[in-house]
């Protein structure tokens, strides 16, 4: 298991980004949360198997039609063991 927080820069807001991001952590079974920044950029973090998180990041960079994350940085947290969903936070 690993935690990764996240830091989305580009088109991701107003573009369905969290909902997406909600739905991926769902089908690869990962915890967190995702929300927007004041700045327009998005912050997440996801929980779960090293190799489901990369599948939801491949699949938010390169399966998308609206979302245009122009870069990202990442880099590896504490694990919250509670943490049982995924979320979408205001």
């Amino acid at each position: 298991m690993k935690r990764i927080y996240f830091h989305f820069f580009g088109r991701v807001q107003g573009v369905g980004f969290r909902y997406t991001m909600y739905m991926l952590a769902d089908k690869y079974k990962c915890s967190g949360f995702v929300r927007n920044l004041d700045d327009g950029s998005v912050e997440a973090q996801l929980q779960g198997r090293q190799e489901d998180i990369e599948k939801i990041i491949f699949e938010l960079t390169e399966n998308q039609r609206y979302i245009n994350i122009s870069k990202y940085f990442q880099k590896p947290i504490d694990l919250i063991a509670e943490e049982k969903d995924f979320r979408v936070t205001y």
